[in-house]
């Protein structure tokens, strides 16, 4: 009877359980969920440190959970797993499940960071490969809530589906660039990022020297400030000196980034090339593109076509032209869906020279490889003296690319330089971004010639024309041209009148750059004395011509100047009296003035 009672009860007891629970409000069931917290993810996409085909060998990445509350896991520990669902290139998927690797919890407790290390171990050359797509349905639970009126309550499992994606480009991470033609304060180096980022309060960014380079003399980590652009979608390095006209190569070392579901921070270094190039050429519109100096052509939207058939995503916007005293730069901006077969044509002629039908363009350029603008191209008013094809697509239609540039000196005219698949930095010029894909083409390019190289220099007026050309079944097409040419219904026939080009007259652009006054050296040392000598030596500060030597018999002064237009980082002081003691300070000079003083040394003569 007793067991049967206690049965009895109990039943009655887990029946007012779930009648209690049935009862409760809509109002009250949402209290209990606010009191006890609910594991949540800030985004749908995980970034992880890298890009599509970097290495992740020895890579930490963490999914930050939050909760809102604090929690702990229960006595059975984590529970869950990754399902990762792979899209390759080709469009074929597969599916793979995967064991928790652990995590750990925040300080506060309120945050789980779970440690996606076997995700890192398929994205190095695992099941995963560079083209193609990676969501991961990530389940998780095992949490308490830990605080509160509904402490010790189980918290509801995670399940959430996320993109895995690279938080840097490929092109990011083999290199930046960073022009030092004109003045560079005010100026900052961006490096973007596939999604947003913050900063932790503790980040900090060191420099050092790229194998092969030096950095100026004195230039430190110091010497920049680091933040995040407003939309959360650029690193932005800022230089607080004037690097006008240097060129070096430098690593920049950032730690302390993160993303909203990372909140652990974490550590990237980049490879940044400072050039005295107006425009750095990296596939992003620098604001020297916008100057009063760049020729402009805005060309008519809408009237790609090919065929017969209109082409919507191959639109020439804007063609720029510029230059400073080493390149000539040119740009496009529109619809660049160029691929497989497609290419953009760049045609300049040198506009002095006015030669019609001197050198035959046709049989030169097909016997490299390249190809016409169109089946049937003519010129007139002039030829080219440089000629470029640029085939993104090439091959494989995922971003490699091939070119081929064709350039003019007095009468030789030929091939210059060329690269095919797989990419490598061809000499003679620069393009960026390198190829794209079919999916995502971009809508603005930049390329740079260097005016040695192709018999150009300061005071020569080009005319360029530039032509997006489709090529179909082995005939070319002049699907869309800025400027406008004369072009056939069919566009497989097209004359490129130089009268018509976008007229540029090359100069030497250059900023009016007034260098700050130098920072003050961060430290003086005492090197050796002597009866009558003290032997000092000091930080060298970027931009200082020299340097000044202060000595004073008491710690707080008076100061006085004792040696000036000291060139190098160190000085003996002579002529002192034996058993001494002085004080010394140092301040660093330039054209603009002279700086603050360096902290106080003491030392005493035997």
């Amino acid at each position: 009877m007793g067991s049967l009672f206690l049965i009895i009860i109990g039943s009655l007891v887990l029946d007012s359980c779930e009648m209690l629970q049935l009862s409760l409000s809509s109002e009250q069931k949402i209290r209990i969920v606010a009191e006890t917290g609910v594991a949540n993810l800030a985004d749908t996409v995980w970034y992880y440190n890298g890009s599509k085909n970097s290495s992740m060998a020895g890579s930490v990445g963490f999914l930050s959970i939050s909760f809102g509350k604090k929690v702990r896991l229960s006595e059975t520990g984590l529970s869950g797993s990754f399902t990762l669902s792979y899209t390759n290139g080709a469009g074929n998927q597969s599916t793979e499940t995967l064991s928790l690797s652990g995590g750990y919890l925040s300080s506060d407790a309120t945050v789980y960071h779970l440690n996606m290390g076997p995700i890192l171990s398929r994205l190095d050359g695992g099941t995963t490969i560079p083209s193609g797509s990676l969501n991961v349905t990530v389940k998780v639970g095992g949490f308490l809530c830990d605080e509160g009126d509904q402490k010790g309550r189980p918290i509801g499992e995670l399940e959430r589906t996320i993109l895995v994606s690279p938080l840097y480009s490929v092109e990011t991470l083999s290199g930046l660039s960073f022009s030092t033609m004109t003045s560079s304060l005010g100026r900052a180096i961006m490096i973007p990022v596939n999604g947003t980022v913050t900063l932790s309060e503790d980040a900090s960014l060191t420099i050092e020297a790229s194998s092969g380079s030096s950095l100026p003399t004195g230039l430190t980590s110091r010497d920049f400030t680091l933040s995040v652009s407003n939309d959360g979608k650029a690193i932005l390095v800022s230089p607080l000196v004037e690097l006008y006209g240097k060129e070096f190569s430098m690593k920049l070392t950032i730690q302390g980034i993160r993303t909203a579901t990372c909140h652990v921070p974490m550590e990237q270094t980049f490879t940044v090339t400072c050039q005295k190039a107006l425009i750095a050429i990296d596939g992003l519109q620098d604001t020297n593109w916008t100057s009063s100096s760049v020729a402009v052509f805005q060309d008519t939207q809408g009237d790609g076509s090919a065929g017969g058939w209109s082409q919507s995503g191959i639109d020439i916007h804007t063609l720029r032209v510029t230059s400073d005293p080493n390149y000539l730069y040119v740009s496009l901006a529109g619809y660049l869906g160029v691929n497989w077969n497609d290419g953009i044509v760049i045609l300049i002629d040198k506009a002095s020279a006015n030669e019609v039908g001197s050198t035959n363009v046709a049989s030169v350029v097909s016997t490299a490889g390249a190809a016409l603008p169109a089946a049937t191209s003519s010129f007139t008013n002039g030829e080219p003296d440089i000629y470029f094809w640029h085939k993104p697509g090439y091959q494989d239609n995922a971003g490699n690319g091939a070119g081929i540039l064709f350039g003019k000196s007095g009468s030789s005219w030929g091939k210059t330089t060329e690269f095919w698949r797989p990419w490598s930095s061809p000499s003679g010029f620069s393009l960026s971004p390198v190829g794209w894909t079919q999916s995502a083409p971009p809508t603005f390019v930049e390329y740079a010639f260097p005016l040695a190289t192709l018999g150009l220099s300061s005071g020569d007026t080009v005319r360029v024309i530039v032509v997006l050309s489709s090529n179909w079944s082995g005939t070319a097409y002049a699907t869309d041209t800025a400027p406008n040419m004369s072009v056939n219904d069919s566009h497989n026939t097209a004359t490129f009148d130089f009268a018509q080009g976008l007229s540029y007259t090359i100069g030497e652009t250059s900023g009016t750059v007034t260098f700050a006054v130098p920072a003050a050296p961060a430290w003086v040392r005492i090197r050796s004395v002597s009866t009558s000598s003290i032997s000092l030596s000091w930080q060298s500060v970027y931009g200082a011509a020299s340097y000044q030597l202060l000595r004073s018999s008491s710690a707080t002064g008076p100061f006085t100047v004792v040696a000036s237009s000291i060139t190098n980082t160190n000085y003996t002081d002579t002529g002192l009296s034996s058993n001494s003691t002085y004080y010394y300070q140092v301040k660093a000079v330039n054209e603009s003035g002279e700086s603050g003083t360096s902290p106080t040394v003491a030392g005493k003569t035997n």
